[in-house]
């Protein structure tokens, strides 16, 4: 193939094909209009009310997959918080070692995407994690408040009023595939309990929260 085919065939695939196959449900629209509201309504209150940030701008982003495709893989509670927690974790670290340099910011978001990729966290909103920490100089208490805190509170109430609508079942999988027969195994959980599922999954995001409050203050 010659030079001149490649780049033929290389820019003609960006032409294009067919139409945007989104459709419009003002259902959904009214959906994600009430969950954006609550979600980020309770975090700029508590924001407001108190002298911690619970809130940041990837969360407005996170909104609109939890409500807006909400039975998307990357809506799930394991992308939102698994996501946002990588990430931050990334940009933290990268601040630390190297400071906020502009190739530091590239590559902590090029490394937020990778390891997100690995570890099937991905969650688009979560990309911009480490330049928000990056360019705010954040601690590792920003890991906990406002990321940790805060993607909890937009998981739970995706949870509630997305299954307010009879055609929605959210969330289509939580940790990783047969988690609920893993941990009936391990715990004797009722794995059909919705309740049971609900706690097991925010007290593990809180012990692994606890866990790294802890390890950063034996650090000092």
């Amino acid at each position: 193939m010659s030079v001149r085919e490649m780049l033929y065939t290389y820019f003609a695939k960006m032409r294009g094909i067919g139409s945007s196959p989104l459709q419009v449900v003002p259902k959904t629209a009214f959906i994600g209009l009430l969950g954006g509201f609550i979600s980020i309504g309770i975090l700029a209150y508590l924001t407001v009310q108190t002298t911690s940030v619970w809130l940041m701008a990837p969360f407005g982003a996170s909104c609109v997959l939890a409500f807006g495709v909400w039975d998307a893989p990357l809506s799930q509670p394991r992308n939102i918080v698994g996501g946002h927690l990588i990430s931050t974790a990334v940009g933290i670290a990268m601040y630390h070692l190297f400071g906020n340099e502009v190739w530091v910011v590239a590559l902590g978001v090029g490394l937020a995407i990778a390891l997100m990729h690995l570890t099937r966290t991905t969650h688009p909103p979560a990309g911009a994690d480490p330049i928000v920490v990056i360019l705010a100089g954040s601690t590792w208490s920003f890991l906990i408040m406002p990321v940790l805190v805060g993607s909890l509170v937009i998981v739970l109430t995706a949870l509630v009023v997305n299954n307010l609508d009879r055609e929605r079942q959210y969330p289509k999988f939580w940790l990783y595939a047969n988690f609920c027969k893993r941990i009936r195994r391990v715990a004797g959980q009722a794995c059909g309990n919705p309740a049971s599922r609900i706690a097991t999954f925010f007290v593990a995001h809180f012990q692994l929260g606890w866990y790294i409050i802890y390890t950063q203050q034996e650090s000092l």
